[in-house]
């Protein structure tokens, strides 16, 4: 996982914020799947992640968000599924009680803003800070825990590979 974040950080650097957005989302469902594996739910196992390790760090008023943990799980998958920012609005979104309909990221300084743009009101998000406060957050989360007990089984191969290093070859064509 660590090595993960240090790719995160790296997008950030390079203003990669694509990749860094993607990426650092997905990371928040891994860290909840090592967190809370009963739990079989996906959407519930994140929105409770962000309750107890993202809004902590991040949200003066913890029972009030400015950014709610379900609706940042609506963000999230308004970006992987959809690749928008517009947030699919439901009777469950804090969002809709605000009337709040979207997410405009942002790499000027506005963070945690609230604009009206007609009858509706968006949050400005500079993205920049916003994947910074996740990755903190994944920070603070595996420095409670043991490096082993979040580990993740996605790995890449780093060494050569030839059909000769196999016992057996198969013809894939």
């Amino acid at each position: 996982m660590k090595r993960i974040v240090e790719a995160i950080k790296k997008d950030l650097e390079s203003k990669n914020y694509y990749s860094a957005t993607y990426v650092s989302l997905s990371l928040v469902d891994a860290c909840a799947k090592i967190e809370y594996p009963v739990i079989t739910n996906n959407k519930a196992r994140y929105i409770e992640w962000l309750k107890n390790f993202f809004i902590p760090l991040h949200e003066r008023d913890k029972d009030n968000p400015m950014l709610p943990s379900k609706d940042i799980y609506h963000f999230r998958c308004s970006i992987l599924h959809e690749s928008s920012t517009s947030i699919n609005l439901n009777k469950q979104s804090d969002y809709n009680k605000k009337n709040i309909q979207n997410f405009i990221l942002t790499t000027t300084s506005s963070h945690r803003n609230v604009a009206i743009s007609g009858k509706f009101k968006e949050i400005q998000i500079n993205i920049h800070k916003f994947i910074e406060e996740i990755l903190e957050s994944i920070e603070v989360w595996m420095s409670k825990k043991k490096e082993e007990e979040y580990k993740l089984d996605f790995t890449i191969e780093e060494k050569k590979w030839s059909s000769s290093d196999s016992k057996q070859f198969y013809n894939c064509s």
